[in-house]
């Protein structure tokens, strides 16, 4: 309820101030599910409340691992309320993003394979060329650490040419350079060299 969810809050506040930092984050973790089904719950809201949780985690967690197993558990609930959504939330890109790399710094390969093709389809979806180069290297390199390299070596060709146009695409953006002047000895130099080719 509204007022159950006022009370933890509340509490959570004095706990923050108290600096209580292990008792604060056993009380959010265990009322999570409360947050989330608040009726003024909202996207952002809920990115906001996952930011603080992910920075009372780095302080409470028992190891690397497990800070990183409870951040890929905020960050994967976060992508499927995206998805739930009309309209992809601009944090979109960037969640599939730590998701990829979280998966692939502890071994959950498969996930992180599978987080990396939903990367891959939305950057395509969107038509962002460089964004679809990184994709695909993320993707390649989940495939490579889980032994698959059937599937990574096509995505490294398909990339090396897309780099290479998004390089090109880049320099063409950028103003020409404009031509070196000729230095006086080297106008002399030239005019000796056309009287030869003239005698």
């Amino acid at each position: 309820s509204i007022a159950h969810i006022d009370e933890v809050a509340n509490q959570a506040i004095e706990f923050a101030k108290e600096k209580n930092i292990a008792e604060l984050a056993a009380l959010l973790d265990t009322e999570l599910l409360n947050f989330y089904a608040h009726p003024h719950n909202t996207i952002d809201n809920e990115l906001i409340l996952h930011t603080f949780l992910a920075e009372l985690y780095y302080f409470t967690s028992n190891s690397y691992e497990e800070y990183i197993r409870r951040v890929i558990s905020l960050d994967s609930y976060s992508v499927a309320h995206m998805e739930a959504l009309e309209d992809r939330h601009p944090d979109y890109h960037a969640k599939l993003i730590d998701l990829t790399c979280n998966c692939i710094d502890i071994g959950e390969y498969e996930k992180a394979i599978a987080y990396g093709e939903k990367l891959r389809a939305y950057t395509v979806e969107v038509g962002e060329v460089e964004s679809q180069i990184y994709a695909s290297l993320f993707l390649a390199k989940a495939y490579e650490k889980a032994d698959q390299r059937l599937h990574a070596r096509p995505l490294a060709r398909r990339v090396r040419p897309r780099r290479a146009r998004a390089r090109t695409q880049r320099l063409r953006t950028k103003t020409p350079l404009p031509r070196p002047r000729r230095l006086p000895q080297d106008r002399e130099a030239r005019r000796r060299e056309e009287g030869r080719h003239a005698a």
